[in-house]
């Protein structure tokens, strides 16, 4: 079966939509509130269960699907999908469920049918991810982003799921020391899209971020711009970038 976003709002409709069911009325579970924060949709329920050996075990449950994760400090297993939902919060056993290639991440919230992860331990730049939990159930799509929240947008469109936050790049460089080289630099590994090779900002949008955390002018950089996905029912995305560059020292 192929995942079909039309008419589809919420973890309310999904159920309907799959079924074939017409759903007359639809609302949406994710409009971006004025401070910026998605307004994901609510499980069922949230349970939280600590275990003799230090680590948890948090199960969050929807009618469809329930996500186990378990969290040990500030590392974590791969989360796993279940499709009970009234069962008790526990490790699930070997070879129950589908486990989502994403240690080390944290769940963040859901929309629709897909779930929104974010790295737990990160330096500067976090890891996020999409993954899709209701047909192939599998991770769809991997960045890094920055700020608070990191997310800024995350609804359902008329064909597409749409992902909106500031993209944020670890390098190895020094964007406040030499701009054009770095730039070139991160070109070359392939962290700058093509189209943005000949837009190197000017080193001076560091000053002030490097001043702040006291750092040396050939600290390495976090390179930042506003991002917007789409991500295609048949897994494929398209991304939209606005030339907002920042410029962060690394911690």
């Amino acid at each position: 079966m192929k995942l079909s976003f039309e008419g589809m709002r919420s973890t309310k409709a999904i159920g309907a939509r799959f079924v074939g069911v017409a759903v007359a009325a639809l609302i949406s579970a994710a409009a971006v509130g004025s401070a910026g924060a998605v307004d994901f949709d609510p499980p069922l329920k949230r349970q939280q269960v600590a275990g003799k050996d230090g680590a948890e075990t948090v199960c969050t449950s929807f009618s469809d699907v329930t996500l186990i994760e378990r969290v040990d400090g500030p590392t974590a297993l791969a989360p796993v999908l279940v499709a009970d939902a009234k069962g008790r919060c526990d490790a699930p056993r070997p070879g129950k469920g589908v486990p989502l290639d994403l240690e080390g991440m944290r769940y963040d919230g859901r929309v629709g049918p897909m779930m929104i992860f974010s790295q737990m331990d990160a330096h500067g730049a976090v890891d996020i991810a999409v993954a899709e939990v209701i047909l192939d159930k599998k991770v769809v799509f991997r960045d890094a982003a920055v700020g608070e929240p990191l997310i800024r947008k995350a609804e359902i469109g008329r064909s597409a799921f749409l992902l909106g936050y500031v993209r944020g790049i670890n390098a190895s460089c020094s964007l406040h020391q030499d701009s054009r080289a770095c730039w070139a630099q991160l070109v070359g590994e392939g962290k700058i899209p093509k189209e943005m090779a000949g837009m190197a900002p000017n080193g001076s949008i560091c000053a002030e971020s490097y001043a702040k955390m006291g750092a040396p002018r050939d600290a390495p950089s976090i390179v930042t711009w506003t991002n917007e996905v789409e991500i295609f029912p048949d897994g494929h995305y398209r991304r939209t970038s606005q030339q907002d560059f920042g410029c962060l020292a690394q911690p």
